[in-house]
Formats: C-alpha cells, sequence, structure tokens
C-alpha cells in the first residue's frame, strides 16, 4: 500500500505537469528567490525552502539546483549554502538520474569521454597535493584541503552531467528552462541595480557583506562614477560570467539560433559588461554574439539590429565620456604588461620560480595561494590564465585534457549546425580566448563549474539521445 506521502507527491507532480501549470512552476521558483533574496529566517532559507518543496515536487530538483548555481551570496543563501545547497542538490539530482539509467546512458554518450578524461585529471592533481604534502615538496594551503577541494571539483561535474540528463528527460524542459533562465535573470539584474541605489548590505548575507568591503574596486567608484556591480555574487567577473552562462543554457534546448534569442543574448551581455566593467567579459560577450549572428536563420537582419543598438550606445557614451575614462573604468591595459595590475605581477613570477618538473607533474591542488601570499603579499587561488595555471596544477596530463575538450568541441562545430554548433564554438572561447586572462572554471569547484558541465553535456549529447535510452529501460 502506497504511503500517504508518495500519493500526495504524485497528485503534486500531476498539477505541476497539467496544461495549466505555468503558474505553479513559476510560483514555485520565485518563492525560492525571494526567501534567498530576502532571508527573513536564515543565511540557508533558499535551500530550505528548494529542499522541502522538492519533497512534494521531485522533478523541480535539477531547476533548483541551477537556480542555486545563480546565488554566490544573498541574505538568504550564504556562501556556504551556495556551496552545500549545489551539494545537497547534487546528491538528489545524481540519485535520480543514476536511477534512471543514467551511468548507461552516460557511457553510451559523446560526453563519456571528457567526463572520465576529468575525473582522471582530478584524482592526479589531488594525489599530486598529497604526495607534495608528504615528501615536503611545494606546500598545501590549509584552507583548501586536496581531497576536498577534488572531491569538489568531481561532485561539480557528475552534477552537472547528471542535471543535463535529468532536464532532458523532462516534456517540458524548453519551457521551463526557458522561465527559469528569465526569472533569475530578471531577479539578479533587480538586485545588482538595488545594491548600487541603496547600497551594498541589501540583500546581503552578514559574511558577504564583510568580503565585498573588503575589496576596494567594489567600494570605489569606477572612473565613469559608479562601483562595479556584482549582483547576487561576490564578484563582478563572478556575476556577468553566471548569467551568461544561464543564457547560454538556453541553447541546449533549441535546435537553431533564432533572432529573438541572439538579440536578448546581445542586450543582456552588453549590460552586464557595462555594470560589471569586466573588460574579459565584454570580449567573450562581443566574440559570442558573432558567432550566434553567424548562426542565425536572418543574420543580416540580426546584425542590422544589433549594430543599430550597439552605434547607439557607442554615441550616447562618446557625446558624454572620454575615452580615456571609459578605458580607465574597464581597466584597459595602457602600459604594456604592467597595465594588467596583480595578473602580470602573478605570471611574472609564476614564470620565474617554477620548474621543468612543476610544468610536466603539475604542483597539486593547492599550492598557488601559498606561492602568491609569500612572495606577493597576497593570495590567489590561481594565476588567472589557463596557460599558466592547467599545466602548473596538472602539468602535462592536464594540458592533454585540455587538447581533448578542444578537440571534441570542434567536432561539434565541424559536423554539427544551429545552436549544438553555436553552443560549442562559444565554449571554446570561453575555454581557450575568455580564459587567457581568467580563472579557468573548465576544471573547478564551484557551482560555476557545474553550470559549464551542464553546457558541455548539453552540446555532447541530445534529447534524442537520451529519450532513445529511456526507451530502453525494461
Amino acid at each position: 500500500m502506497q504511503s500517504n506521502l508518495s500519493i500526495l507527491r504524485r497528485y503534486c507532480e500531476e498539477q505541476l505537469n497539467t496544461s495549466h501549470s505555468h503558474a505553479l512552476y513559476i510560483g514555485l521558483l520565485v518563492g525560492m528567490i525571494a526567501l534567498s533574496d530576502l532571508g527573513m529566517f536564515s543565511v540557508a532559507d533558499g535551500v530550505i525552502y528548494a529542499l522541502a518543496v522538492t519533497v512534494l515536487f521531485p522533478s523541480m530538483a535539477p531547476y533548483f539546483l541551477v537556480a542555486i548555481c545563480s546565488f554566490q551570496d544573498a541574505a538568504g543563501l550564504s556562501m556556504f549554502w551556495w556551496y552545500a545547497g549545489t551539494v545537497l542538490f547534487g546528491l538528489i539530482v545524481i540519485s535520480s538520474w543514476s536511477a534512471n539509467k543514467g551511468i548507461q546512458a552516460l557511457m553510451a554518450s559523446r560526453v563519456a569521454l571528457p567526463v572520465m578524461a576529468a575525473l582522471i585529471v582530478i584524482v592526479y592533481a589531488a594525489s599530486i597535493s598529497m604526495l607534495q604534502i608528504f615528501l615536503h615538496g611545494h606546500p598545501q594551503s590549509e584552507s583548501r584541503p586536496p581531497l576536498i577541494v577534488g572531491g569538489l571539483m568531481a561532485w561539480m561535474m557528475f552534477a552537472g552531467v547528471a542535471a543535463t540528463f535529468e532536464l532532458f528527460r523532462d516534456d517540458r524542459f524548453a519551457d521551463r528552462l526557458r522561465w527559469l533562465v528569465l526569472v533569475l535573470v530578471a531577479n539578479g539584474l533587480l538586485v545588482a541595480f538595488s545594491k548600487a541605489i541603496f547600497g551594498l548590505e541589501v540583500f546581503a548575507s552578514a559574511s558577504g557583506l564583510e568580503q565585498v568591503r573588503e575589496a576596494t574596486q567594489l567600494i570605489k567608484p569606477s572612473s565613469l562614477g559608479l562601483p562595479r556591480l556584482i549582483g547576487t555574487y561576490l564578484t563582478p567577473n563572478g556575476f556577468a560570467l553566471c548569467y551568461g552562462l544561464l543564457m547560454l543554457l538556453l541553447l541546449t534546448a533549441k535546435t537553431r539560433v533564432s533572432d529573438a534569442y541572439t538579440i536578448g543574448y546581445a542586450l543582456l551581455g552588453g549590460v552586464l559588461a557595462l555594470i560589471t566593467f569586466s573588460k574579459a567579459m565584454a570580449v567573450f560577450f562581443a566574440v559570442s554574439i558573432l558567432i550566434l549572428i553567424a548562426q542565425s536563420r536572418y543574420a543580416k537582419y540580426a546584425l542590422f539590429v544589433i549594430g543599430t543598438c550597439g552605434l547607439i550606445i557607442v554615441v550616447y557614451l562618446g557625446a558624454g565620456v572620454e575615452w580615456q575614462v571609459l578605458a580607465e573604468a574597464f581597466r584597459v591595459p595602457t602600459g604594456g604588461a604592467g597595465g594588467l595590475g596583480y595578473r602580470s605581477e602573478a605570471w611574472k613570477l609564476v614564470m620565474q620560480t617554477f620548474t621543468i618538473p612543476d610544468w610536466l607533474f603539475g604542483t597539486g591542488l593547492a599550492y598557488w595561494p601559498i606561492l602568491f601570499e609569500q612572495n606577493l603579499g597576497y593570495s590567489l587561488s590561481d594565476p588567472h590564465t589557463y596557460l599558466l595555471s592547467i599545466p602548473g596544477t596538472y602539468g602535462l596530463l592536464g594540458v592533454m585534457f585540455y587538447v581533448l575538450m578542444g578537440l571534441r568541441l570542434a567536432g561539434v562545430v565541424k559536423n554539427e549546425s544551429g545552436a549544438k554548433a553555436a553552443l560549442a564554438f562559444i565554449l571554446l572561447i570561453l575555454f581557450f580566448v575568455k580564459d587567457i586572462a581568467s580563472i579557468p572554471y573548465l576544471i573547478g569547484n564551484t557551482p560555476l563549474t557545474l553550470l559549464i558541465w551542464m553546457l558541455i553535456a548539453g552540446t555532447l549529447i541530445s534529447m534524442r539521445d537520451e529519450q532513445a535510452a529511456c526507451d530502453q529501460q525494461p
């Protein structure tokens, strides 16, 4: 005899899948987001609410997982719960995925090889860290225990892949993902502008506010008189990257790139670049917009509309702002490599101190903070460029993994068309162009890595593959 909970859960799921279920779905999402923003009871309100709703609506789990990834810090979803929430919901999603023959579907898909290769690299790097500690080689930071960091890396990757498979099993995936991204983007911009108007303490946790106040670039106004906005994140670059990835998730539910999507992506990318003053993200958005235009059915029309909007912005800025002031706001280097600030110092130090064995075998997952703290007086999680970070952390094995990912994505660009080709090309730009001067998140331990692996899985597998795998289940 079925339990009362099972009966109630089945009834709730039936209501969520009726023809008039949009209001219920959106209401459940808005409730989670509102509690995360406001934090009326604790810094875990958003996660607790999402867990409670998932008990009755299990199919909401992957959507809540994505929503949690969009909150690095909020009054009701602090940074700790950003991690804890993704781990908990990752467990729920992976459990459901495994129960639905997920491992078999994974091994039969094109994403299997990259996942296995990434896992090998992660295990290797964690082993190198432990070996460094045991042999008293390069010291490893106590704040980044290698086994925990490595475990988070593997978890974020598997959770992202599992979430994509689970979403593809949902017949209403495309509509629900569209509403999810729309609500999250609207909330992110609302929070960003609210903090600009009313102060950084708005919608922020106490611990997050303390971290933000230690970053002078977030307190001190730029040359344009505005601080860099951070929205639901603790850094401008993280904010812009997260919401750019959310927009790209929509491509996993598309077969072609529509003009409406291209224009919407261009507008959001332009806004994010302008309010965060992130030059790396500005370049990334510009290049990815061109890729989307090339895949649009009416490319000339889309290019005309976006070009017109861009011209209006340029004229507006040019009329009231000196270009030198604008360049200063985006921290564009004007004095050679030295104009890159702490990055140039970090890169110079790494090039001077690393030996050939360091590049060949890597130094482990937790050496970078100690290296920079001891020699530069400040701590960095890595050198902020994959050209140094990947071989310096993972050695030659990490380089081979990056080459593998590049070849796999290049194959999609060559053999596919429409949305998949565009997404694969954009991921190549993200990994090999944008990350020249940024933290590489392809192998990382934060929820941003989870979103990236959702995009990778969405690029390399298709809903038809997942449905076929489901049809083969006994």
